[in-house]
């Protein structure tokens, strides 16, 4: 029932994609039929939105960029649950542009590593 729902609201280059993916594997259960979507057209959304969370800069107030990375990294998240909060982090410090590298590095460490956490050596 909801394979058939859902293939009734595709249109343009989906609804060629859907005949030719029926015509091969026949419709099947919805777990086949979305993992077979998310084969087909998943994967122009997760590059997209790796491709504009590393290009991302602080171009306008920092709130603008931290709604934007939010979003950029909550897309990304969806496709690919392996990044680590190192990544996003790291990724969040680097593309901010009015930190020197040494400030940046303090602060990269100062949230990897929050004051409770660290150890006395």
């Amino acid at each position: 029932m909801w394979v058939t729902s859902a293939s009734m609201n595709m249109d343009d280059n989906a609804a060629k994609w859907l005949q030719v993916y029926k015509l091969k594997h026949g419709l099947g259960t919805w777990l086949e039929f979305m993992a077979a979507v998310e084969d087909q057209f998943g994967s122009y959304a997760y590059r997209d939105s790796i491709t504009d969370l590393i290009a991302l800069e602080q171009d306008g107030s920092l709130d603008d960029y931290v709604a934007a990375f939010t979003d950029l990294q909550y897309q990304v998240s969806m496709h690919n649950t392996g990044l680590d909060e190192i990544f996003f982090v790291t990724q969040f410090i680097s593309s901010l542009p009015q930190l020197a590298w040494g400030k940046k590095a303090m602060l990269l460490l100062l949230l990897l590593y929050p004051v409770h956490q660290r150890v006395e050596v």
